[in-house]
């Protein structure tokens, strides 16, 4: 029978796929690449391996990739990809979903020579690899101005964050950490302005600070990388008399910065975008929902 669709996860996502994927990939709906001899995707000196066989049929392909724990071999691991099915199948029409997308906070040039890295990575597979689409998951550069003239669609998990905390601590507060998470949120909190790729301020403010008193914050953010932001929030919030402190998190993109906020926090939420062993929110019914309206869209 003639495949009218196919969704090839990446290394990085097949912890998202666990619970469809024998019956998907009985249908031929989900096709997972082929390692080499041995069933690895990685040789020993770190180069990357898939081959990607019966695309050929299919009208419409969705790969799903998490540009973390390996944000370099996962993207030539993408590319390498795109490029078979432009080989093999150069008709398909082709979508990119990142349940999280590497570089993504590289999305501002501040001095001669610095790259916007996130702008580039959309470029190269809209481009060079004709990608119809790309859909992200709370994506840092989510609502910027150069995305608006780019074929993005950005979803938020923050709902399902915030539903999940409230289930288990009724009456809790949600705040951001800065005015970038206050853009993609659009939950009010504290302001951290950036003025360069290294420096930044941060300013709690009066009315942020008089609402902590007694009350159990949740911090929402998109990514937990060093932990540093989160860590100044923290004690400005206990500072301020909040009782608990909880940290909402979509993409726990540094082990180490996951493990000091576990250490200093009252809880962590964390999603499972990338497959991490402290992720203790489930994205799989989102990323499924995501992909039926994918391949639903014209």
């Amino acid at each position: 029978m003639k495949k009218l669709h196919v969704v090839i996860p990446t290394t990085t996502v097949r912890h998202l796929f666990a619970e469809h994927a024998q019956a998907n990939i009985m249908s031929g709906n989900i096709v997972i690449p082929t390692g080499n001899k041995e069933g690895a995707y990685r040789f020993p000196d770190g180069e990357v391996y898939l081959r990607v066989p019966g695309l050929k049929h299919a009208e419409k392909i969705i790969v799903v990739h998490s540009g973390y724990p390996d944000p370099n071999g996962g993207l030539i691991e993408l590319y390498m990809l795109l490029d078979i099915i432009e080989q093999y199948n150069p008709r398909a029409q082709i979508n990119v979903v990142f349940t999280c997308i590497p570089y993504a906070r590289q999305d501002k040039a501040y001095y001669e020579g610095e790259l916007n890295a996130a702008q580039t990575l959309i470029n190269t597979l809209t481009g060079r690899y004709g990608v119809s689409r790309v859909t992200t998951i709370d994506a840092h550069f989510a609502h910027e101005r150069w995305t608006k003239k780019l074929p993005i669609t950005n979803v938020s998990a923050v709902g399902h964050l915030k539903d999940t905390a409230a289930a288990e601590h009724p009456g809790i507060i949600f705040m951001a950490p800065d005015a970038g998470s206050t853009r993609r949120t659009h939950i009010k909190g504290a302001t951290k302005q950036r003025l360069n790729s290294y420096n930044v301020t941060v300013d709690i403010g009066n009315s942020l600070s008089a609402s902590m008193n007694g009350q159990t914050i949740g911090v929402v953010d998109d990514i937990l990388a060093t932990g540093t932001t989160l860590e100044r929030f923290y004690q400005e919030a206990k500072r301020n008399g909040a009782k608990k402190v909880f940290a909402l998190i979509t993409h726990g993109c540094n082990p180490a910065g996951i493990e000091r906020i576990k250490a200093l926090y009252d809880g962590l939420y964390l999603t499972n975008s990338i497959n991490r062993p402290e992720a203790n929110v489930q994205l799989d019914k989102m990323l499924w929902a995501l992909i039926i309206r994918t391949l639903s869209a014209q």
